[in-house]
Formats: C-alpha cells, structure tokens, sequence
C-alpha cells in the first residue's frame, strides 16, 4: 500500500467540498484494535480500507475524499487520487495507509476517531450510512482512577444496522431505551466493548446507558437509514 499524507488540522473544523459514487471505509488495519493508545511520541499509523459499493469501477484518474473527525469536529481532510495500479472494481476493496499523523497537540482524553468517505470526483456520494469506520483513540496516560466508563464511545452515531460500545473500563450491562423511557434492548456480561445490532429497530432517538458495579453513564444515540 502506497503511503498518503493526510493534512491535518487538529481539532480545527475545516471546510470540505463535497463532491454519484457510493464509497466506504469499512475498516481499519492499523490500529487493529477497537480501542486503541496512542504512543508517546504522538504518532498515529493509520491505514483503511475503502469498498467501492457504487455502481462503476473506479480507476486511475479518479479521486476518493476523505475526512477524519475526532469526536465529531472535522479534524483531517484527504484527497486520494487513483494511480494507474489502482482500480476499485464494483464491491470490491483496497487498502490505503498513509504518513504517520502527527497527534501530539491534541490534549489527553478518549476520543472517538473516525475516517469517513466525503463524495468523489464522480459526485456526491448517494448512500452516506456507509461512509464511515470508527475506533477509540486514547490520548496520554490516564491512570485507572481517571478512566471511567462515562468516557465510553458509541458509533457509528446515527447509526443504520449496528452500534459499537467501546469503553476504557470493563462494563457489566448495556441497556437501549426509546424516548418513552421503554427498554428495547439488554445484555449482561462483563467486557469492554459490544455490538448492538440495531437493523429491527424504528428510526430516531434512543438512550444508551452503559453499567458497572455502582457506575453508570447514559449517552443520547440515533437511529437512520
């Protein structure tokens, strides 16, 4: 995988054009993980892989933009232009890395890091719910009495089929609940991260609370397709 370089604005909001293909970054191979430290010298390896769910191939010529968002607020953005050994085939996936990103002026805390699809040089991208893969970065070294499960992230947010739960600390119950405060869904069991999977449910607003020992934190999440 050839390295890109993502011009990175930290926790700046940066205006983006956005420019009919349908894309979308499905994963991540570095972090690998769900959650994931970043390291003293403040340097993020990033490398994503972008499906191509439209209806054209996409060859040499054509252009995939990108976004990274740190809990919500734009901070990167990347135009990633298609060389001749590139072609992206219909349903089909390419691994994209780039140039370490520097992290280091962005303060201590968890956050939620996400890397989405921003249109094409084909147009604006049609179906948005795929656009976008998430994981948890932590920022410097908190030590155990400073993570707490109020610091756990929820995404995609809305979310279309399924939600992931990360926390820095192990939690021992999920709960969704509607808006009329009726729990529409449970699960019991200790770990640090779970998936709800959302894909039954009606669209729009929920409450997720999260539980361990006499802790518990409640974020707002949505629901759309």
């Amino acid at each position: 995988m050839r390295k890109i370089t993502f011009l990175l604005s930290v926790l700046i909001a940066l205006a983006m054009g956005v420019n009919a293909q349908d894309v979308g970054v499905t994963g991540f191979t570095s972090p690998a993980t769900a959650s994931f430290n970043l390291p003293a010298n403040g340097q993020l390896d990033l490398a994503i892989i972008i499906k191509n769910f439209g209806t054209v191939d996409l060859v040499a010529g054509n252009t995939i933009n990108l976004e990274i968002s740190l809990n919500g607020t734009t901070a990167g953005t990347s135009a990633i232009p298609l060389s001749g050994t590139e072609t992206i085939l219909v349903d089909e996936s390419i691994g994209i890395s780039f140039e370490p990103i520097d992290l280091s002026a962005v303060p201590a805390g968890t956050y939620q890091f996400c890397v989405a699809t921003a249109g094409t040089d084909l147009g604006a991208d049609p179906n948005t719910a795929n656009d976008e893969s998430c994981f948890t970065l932590v920022v410097g070294a908190a030590s155990v009495g400073e993570e707490s499960i109020s610091q756990f992230s929820a995404f995609p947010n809305p979310a279309n089929n399924m939600i992931n739960v990360v926390s820095p600390v192990s939690f021992e119950m999920v709960r969704l609940f509607d808006m009329a405060g009726r729990e529409v869904y449970s699960f019991k069991g200790t770990n640090t991260n779970h998936q709800i999977n959302v894909s039954n449910l009606p669209v729009g607003l929920y409450f997720l609370s999260i539980e361990a020992e006499n802790n518990k934190s409640t974020k707002k999440v949505s629901i759309a397709r």
